[in-house]
């Protein structure tokens, strides 16, 4: 990064007034926190270590995440247990830098760092390391993509482009959701919800040992979520999933895991044609294996196998498998070095069709593959005081044929206090099936002739590419207290936009003047920002959280969905948690947001205060009641993208109350 870039985004931290308050505020409890008696040894350890929790998506490697030259969060099992959520996406709220907007009961609007949408492709979400991403129009389905909160050992979640280890669609961001081991001590935990809005929630979860080194987990997950709209049915899922954890000898360790689930999301009240149901059901199966090798180095491999069929309005039937195949070598240190070596492959296979004659594809069916391979090296200087990354991801996709990711970065810790960190990256995001294939009827206009409009893909589209430069700054004053400021440059090149072609007489079916808005790579934008936190563990008994992200975006032009580039993401976010455990095992946790305008959604600015009253009268037994969007009247948060960009969802106030029985080994 120039002295310029740098000096901009510095000043743009520093002389925003809200930043500056949250700065003034977070410094000032420094004298304090280090004036608190305390003793590490009554503090819980899992809640001491989440300001140095262990981590892997960074790195493709555990490390700790003090030594990532990223900008990394983790929520760990008792962020996830404290937060009152019922879903993934409502625990993703609390994460620095990511943008969460609710579209409907079922629909999120996710992404990190700009361009959020219920389309939004440039986020790359796993779980266990398996991509979820939906190939046919680079989107991720956050409502088939459910896993019961109970089942989660951590959710890592990297900010900034990530192409180089987890290569295409790892763009602005990576979430890596990793599930439990089996070898976990609890044997059966029963769970049960009901709310004003989630009801009927229930899950069983039960595990054991099979036999000696073998371990096994199971869980059935059900649950109903009203509609917004009370003319609507409500959201019904029930979803099924195992896992088997093994060794065959100290140094191997196995997992085997799989889930089954489905949905029923009602019917879809759409301007555009008559309500239709819009319904889905998946499977996957997921294989890993980890083993000393040789030079005292570890080899991994992942093999995953995911189905899906998706039935709604414009698709009759959706359906899609994907197998993927990753093989890692982790090098032992030599010297200053630190080598991670891989390679990769992916099939898609999708059959897409259409009754109607509002979306299609061509053909209706097709394969596709993609090969990989990467390499990384991590150097060791000044006494393992600065430490470089060197790496690089090759990708070869049939669409676009072989994209290089490089990245290099350097993290410095000044002293045990404080430490400094760097990056530059190149990242690509691959056309998605329906830029090559697809069109879709986008409006008409009734006349005589009537004029139809709609949008159709290219297949000499090629892939988005970001380089973005990023820099960090760590400090951790006591083991009780963390400071993180990361500020970011990013230049986003050859995005996709739409270019109308000079409009077309046809005669059959019926005469009409045709006008073709071709997809192709048009577009270009610019966004810099930055993103603050705070955590302070106050005492054994009380915690603050604190966090706010700040970014600016010039983007002109409109997307493939006739939606300005610019605008659709807040230029201001900040959050609040404090978590209390009181006496007699009652704990209150309270959160506060508050998210700007999007003038481009016509969405005003809105906060939030979510509430948590806790309460475990024996050890196996946990009562709790959560209040969201406590003081507030209803808001809308995003439009309904599948509903014609129409404000759809008015949030309002809601409970939910939650029961866990434990049996423990």
């Amino acid at each position: 990064m120039d002295d310029q870039h740098a000096a901009s985004i510095m000043g743009y931290v520093m002389f925003q007034p809200r930043i500056a308050w949250l700065l003034v505020g977070l410094l000032a409890t420094l004298g304090r926190a280090q004036a608190v008696e305390q003793r590490l040894s009554d503090m819980d350890l899992v809640t001491l270590m989440n300001m140095d929790v262990e981590l892997t998506s960074a790195a493709r490697r555990a490390q700790v995440s003090s030594d990532a030259a990223a900008a990394v969060f983790v929520l760990t099992r008792e962020d996830i247990r404290h937060s009152g959520a019922s879903s993934i996406p409502e625990l993703l709220r609390f994460v620095p830098g990511l943008q969460v907007a609710r579209e409907s009961n079922s629909r999120y609007a996710i992404s990190a760092r700009g361009f959020n949408s219920r389309f939004a492709n440039k986020l790359l979400v796993l779980i266990d390391g398996r991509s979820i991403y939906t190939p046919e129009f680079s989107w991720v389905l956050w409502d088939e993509s459910n896993v019961p909160l109970e089942e989660i050992e951590r959710i890592e979640v990297v900010q900034g482009p990530g192409g180089s280890l987890w290569g295409a669609n790892a763009v602005n961001g990576i979430i890596n959701i990793i599930t439990r081991s089996a070898t976990e001590g609890t044997s059966l935990r029963v769970a049960a919800g009901l709310g004003d809005q989630d009801r009927d929630t229930a899950s069983v979860h039960f595990g054991g040992g099979v036999t000696e080194g073998l371990a096994y987990r199971a869980y059935v997950e059900q649950f109903q979520r009203d509609s917004f709209d009370s003319s609507r049915p409500p959201w019904r899922h029930i979803q099924t999933g195992w896992r088997l954890d093994g060794s065959t000898d100290a140094d191997s360790h196995y997992s085997v895991q799989g889930a089954i689930n489905k949905n029923d999301f009602g019917e879809l009240n759409t301007r555009r044609i008559a309500p239709a149901p819009l319904e889905s059901a998946s499977a996957n199966l997921n294989l890993n294996w980890d083993s000393a090798a040789f030079a005292d180095g570890r080899l991994t491999a992942q093999m995953s196998y995911a189905w899906r069929e998706r039935e709604r309005f414009f698709v009759t039937a959706e359906r899609e498998q994907t197998v993927d195949l990753n093989l890692q070598y982790s090098a032992a240190r030599r010297g200053r070095h630190l080598v991670t070596l891989g390679v990769g492959g992916r099939i898609l296979n999708d059959d897409l069709r259409s009754n109607d004659q509002f979306v299609s594809f061509d053909p209706q069916h097709s394969t596709r593959d993609q090969e990989s391979v990467f390499a990384q090296d991590e150097i060791f200087f000044f006494s393992d005081a600065v430490r470089m990354t060197l790496g690089a991801k090759a990708e070869n996709d049939e669409y676009t044929g072989v994209s290089v990711q490089p990245t290099a970065r350097a993290l410095w810790h000044i002293t045990g206090k404080h430490a400094v960190w760097t990056a530059y990256s190149r990242a690509v995001r691959t056309p998605s099936r329906f830029e090559r294939t697809g069109n879709i009827l986008y409006f008409t206009i009734p006349g005589t002739p009537p004029v139809i409009v709609y949008v159709s893909g290219d297949s000499n589209v090629s892939e988005e590419t970001l380089q973005a430069f990023e820099l960090g700054w760590r400090y951790r004053p006591s083991a009780h207290l963390s400071f993180d400021l990361t500020a970011f440059n990013n230049s986003y090149r050859h995005l996709v936009g739409t270019r109308p072609l000079p409009p077309q007489f046809v005669l059959t079916p019926t005469p009409a003047l045709l006008v073709d808005n071709r997809i192709y790579n048009t577009r270009h934008a610019e966004s810099r920002g930055a993103q603050a936190s705070a955590d302070w563990f106050v005492s054994s008994m009380f915690r603050v959280q604190a966090a706010g992200t700040w970014m600016k975006m010039h983007a002109p032009g409109v997307n493939v969905n006739g939606v300005l580039l610019e605008g659709t993401d807040p230029e201001q976010a900040y959050w609040l948690r404090v978590r209390t455990d009181l006496p007699r095992n009652v704990e209150v946790d309270i959160s506060y947001r508050y998210v700007g305008s999007m003038p481009s959604n016509q969405v005003p600015a809105y906060d939030s205060v979510t509430a948590r009253l806790g309460w475990r009268p024996l050890s196996n037994w946990e009562f709790s009641v959560t209040a969201d969007n406590l003081f507030n009247n209803e808001h809308g948060e995003f439009p309904d993208e599948e509903e014609g960009r129409v404000l759809y969802a008015e949030i309002g106030r809601s409970i939910f109350a939650h029961v866990t029985w434990a049996l423990s080994d």
